[in-house]
């Protein structure tokens, strides 16, 4: 019996983050969008159609397009978003276990879903 005796606590090698972290990386990530917004504005759109292009479809869209882009775009790849990994953090479940395609789709749209969390990496 003594030798199930590891087996009595699980042994994680991840810690959940903190609320402070989690903010750092959402106002890195912010900036981030912005900046790309701006981009691909400047980039790709020219500047006679720029002005028709605003007026019809909202600016808050525009830049709400970009950042769930963004996130399933990174999240997809990486598993977390660029700020998260200058913070190194990343999303994982609860026992430290990866995320499937589904979850990590639901992590891109909704930021804080039950079961997934924010840890540290080491």
């Amino acid at each position: 019996m003594d030798s199930l005796r590891e087996f009595d606590k699980p042994i994680f090698k991840y810690k959940q983050t903190g609320i402070l972290r989690k903010n750092i990386a959402g106002i890195v990530d912010a900036i981030l969008v912005f900046m790309l917004a701006n981009l691909v504005s400047y980039l790709i759109l020219n500047e006679e159609h720029l002005n028709q292009y605003f007026n019809l479809i909202n600016v808050g869209i525009y830049f709400f397009i970009i950042l769930v882009v963004y996130r399933m775009t990174t999240i997809l790849i990486f598993t977390a978003t660029i700020g998260m990994r200058l913070l190194r953090t990343k999303y994982m479940k609860e026992n430290n276990i990866q995320l499937t395609v589904k979850e990590k789709l639901l992590a891109s749209f909704m930021i804080y879903v039950d079961e997934i969390k924010i840890f540290n990496l080491k």
